[in-house]
């Protein structure tokens, strides 16, 4: 049960994370319909989003080699 909860709960912040970065790209985006030009403006988000992801799969090592053991998780099982 603990591996379902930590698999989830970093899914859910990291899909917020990515619902942020996307809502605030869209939101400082240019767009002028005289000339046709579309500029996109990528901020600090999309920053946070990668940390994110990246330190998200070393907890996942860190939890399937260290805390994990006694559960019986593996990162590589799906769901049982």
């Amino acid at each position: 049960m603990k591996k379902v909860i930590f698999e989830q709960t970093g899914n859910i912040i990291i899909a917020v994370i990515l619902i942020l970065a996307a809502c605030q790209t869209i939101v400082t985006s240019e767009f002028s319909p005289n000339s046709g030009n579309f500029e996109l403006n990528f901020n600090l988000t999309w920053v946070l989003l990668i940390s994110s992801i990246i330190l998200f799969s070393l907890a996942r090592l860190f939890y399937a080699k260290k805390i994990g053991v006694d559960d019986g998780y593996n990162k590589k099982d799906g769901e049982k």
